[in-house]
């Protein structure tokens, strides 16, 4: 069975979680946000499907200067709007 979870607990920041999961060929991607961590474990989480974590992949390499916006897939994402501005 291709299932999976991997979760990812920065050790500099104990307001994060990061947990990949797979499960019948489908990946999602939940991200935790503690409101205080210390207190109780109350969160928001965020749920991104395969596509959202291929789109945000894509930004974080362009926010991180590894690529560019002449990169061909940046410009399809601003073509789309799914990228905006600067």
């Amino acid at each position: 069975m291709d299932e999976y979870v991997n979760t990812f607990e920065p050790l500099d920041d104990p307001y994060l979680d990061i947990v990949l999961k797979s499960k019948f060929g489908k990946k999602h991607l939940r991200i935790n946000f503690y409101w205080d961590p210390t207190e109780s474990r109350d969160h928001l989480s965020v749920y991104l499907n395969s596509k959202q974590i291929e789109n945000l992949n894509m930004y974080l390499s362009l926010a991180t200067g590894k690529i560019t916006k002449d990169n061909e897939q940046i410009k399809i994402l601003y073509d789309q709007g799914i990228l905006q501005g600067d």
